[in-house]
């Protein structure tokens, strides 16, 4: 059974061929995970497609994506390779900061994101979650610097910017955050060797430290509250349904080919196919329409995780624990997120996904 990529809802989206973007992000996720290398051949796909601009204005030459169509093309990469989906998630987070808060440099950033020869990264620190936390800002005048080790960074070997969050002592409680997109990487930013994570590998995680990095060059105009961060992370909700429903296509596949399902196995994944199926519909239908129902989408989204924990333990009590390692089709991140997933009080695939959310 091969369960299939979302069909695109949109005519605009036709020519990016989201099928055939699928098909090439599977076919080579096992040799990213054998080799624990980046994605490139799935990387050189969404440049191919100017996916690197989903989120980019139009002025900028981005395709400037509706919610709607953002929401298949981050299925459509969720359900071929969770690396590359971790990876395209951190850049479609960052851009929206840049696109509303960049100062002079942003409109030529954001136009070598539209080409794709600027991809941005986040450099996760919690900083927002805890005062005094690891990265701190400091003014010296009209500089702005920044100190700390940021311990989560994925494709080190990629990202040619990041986002970088910072506390900020000197400001008031609620407003004391300094965010920056600036340049990340030697001599600037000293890296770890790429961080053991199981189900990361292939994206270069790695822990990075900097000592009075000057950021203010990539110092975001008018630097927004807590609030009004929370506010812009709500532009992160399409693509993170959207993973959050390619990541469900994969596990149903993961499920059905499992050479340790028996046929009643297979039935219930015949009924949880139909099942995301109305979701991913009835979210898609919200995303871009003022009259939906945001309790009613709230349910849908909770629905949607708790699919993929019944998935999860689908996998595991059928016995096919061991195929989740080798031999199951697509990488081991969206392997990994069944098998925890099942073992585990809570949907996981929100803390895997949506670990980019961090900064805020």
């Amino acid at each position: 059974m091969m369960y299939d990529p979302i069909t695109p809802s949109g005519a605009d989206l036709a020519a990016l061929d989201l099928p055939g973007l699928t098909r090439t992000l599977r076919a080579a996720a096992e040799a990213v995970d054998i080799e624990r290398r980046l994605p490139y051949e799935g990387l050189a796909a969404l440049t191919d497609r100017g996916l690197w601009g989903a989120r980019v204005p139009r002025e900028y030459g981005g395709l400037a994506l509706t919610g709607a169509q953002l929401f298949d093309v981050c299925a459509a990469i969720g359900a071929g390779c969770g690396v590359t989906a971790l990876l395209y998630a951190q850049h479609l987070t960052a851009l929206p900061f840049l696109a509303r808060w960049g100062g002079p440099n942003a409109p030529d950033l954001l136009s070598a994101c539209a080409q794709g020869t600027a991809i941005l990264g986040l450099a996760s620190s919690q900083a927002t979650r805890r005062p005094g936390g690891p990265v701190q800002a400091r003014h010296e005048g009209a500089r702005v610097l920044m100190s700390g080790i940021v311990p989560w960074f994925s494709g080190a070997g990629l990202m040619t910017h990041a986002m970088v969050a910072a506390d900020d002592p000197t400001a008031d409680p609620e407003d004391g955050l300094a965010l920056a997109v600036v340049p990340f990487g030697p001599p600037a930013v000293a890296f770890s060797p790429p961080a053991d994570l199981i189900v990361l590998g292939g994206s270069q995680t790695v822990s990075a430290t900097f000592r009075d990095l000057d950021v203010t060059a990539g110092y975001l105009q008018a630097p927004p509250t807590r609030g009004g961060v929370r506010a812009a992370m709500e532009g992160a909700e399409a693509p993170l349904r959207g993973f959050n429903s390619g990541l469900a296509q994969a596990a149903l596949e993961i499920c059905a080919n499992t050479p340790y399902a028996p046929p009643e196995t297979l039935a219930v994944v015949d009924r949880l196919s139909v099942r995301l199926e109305l979701l991913c519909s009835g979210l898609r239908g919200a995303l871009d329409s003022p009259e939906a129902d945001p309790r009613a989408t709230e349910l849908k989204v909770a629905s949607m995780l708790n699919l993929l924990w019944d998935l999860g333990r689908l996998v595991v009590s059928a016995g096919a624990g061991s195929s989740l390692k080798r031999g199951a089709p697509h990488n081991r991140l969206a392997r990994e997120i069944l098998y925890y997933q099942a073992r585990t009080p809570y949907p996981y695939i929100a803390g895997l996904v949506g670990l980019q959310l961090g900064v805020i």
